[in-house]
């Protein structure tokens, strides 16, 4: 775990050079301070990256996104400002990350982190739609289970039932 840390294996694959740079970057943000300040947030984060294909650190690399910490109901992902793309991670999120299973924050972040993949930003589609491609990009990068724990247990977000029946979907497939 967290083999990207690791400066002897980051010139082994360029996947490897690409996520550690983007770690390099994620610490350098001064927006990121706090993720810095509890260990078992930072580990959320290495967990995060860790986990992201080569879509994400692509755009992770590309684009400056800042991960904001305030108060409200776990994460949102805010239209482009300026030159940055701000996701806003709230305390029950945090809350997560210090649990016994981390990942279920991680799958919330790679959701958020889907939104931009998708361009919702720019796009103009209905929300559930918005929802369910999202949630799709958790599920490419294998945090299915950890989402569906996150619908059933944690939100009572009235999306909720739908995006559940299509990871059910996705699942019998």
């Amino acid at each position: 775990m967290f083999d990207f840390l690791r400066k002897k294996k980051i010139t082994k694959t360029p996947t490897k050079n690409i996520r550690y740079q983007v770690w390099v970057r994620f610490k350098e943000n001064p927006q990121h301070q706090w993720i810095f300040n509890n260990s078992y947030i930072k580990r959320s984060f290495q967990l995060f990256l860790e986990k992201l294909d080569s879509r994400g650190l692509k755009f992770l690399n590309e684009n400056k996104v800042n991960f904001v910490y305030t108060n409200g109901l776990y994460s949102c992902t805010l239209t482009k400002t300026d030159e940055s793309f701000n996701i806003i991670v709230f305390p029950q999120l945090v809350k997560l990350f210090q649990s016994a299973n981390p990942e279920v924050g991680v799958a919330i972040l790679a959701h958020e982190l889907g939104h931009l993949l998708h361009h919702h930003y720019e796009r103009q589609i209905a929300p559930q739609t918005a929802q369910i491609e999202a949630d799709q990009y958790a599920i490419d990068i294998g945090l299915i289970n950890q989402l569906e724990t996150f619908l059933r247990d944690f939100s009572d977000h009235p999306d909720c039932d739908y995006r559940l029946r299509s990871l059910e979907k996705q699942k019998s497939q």
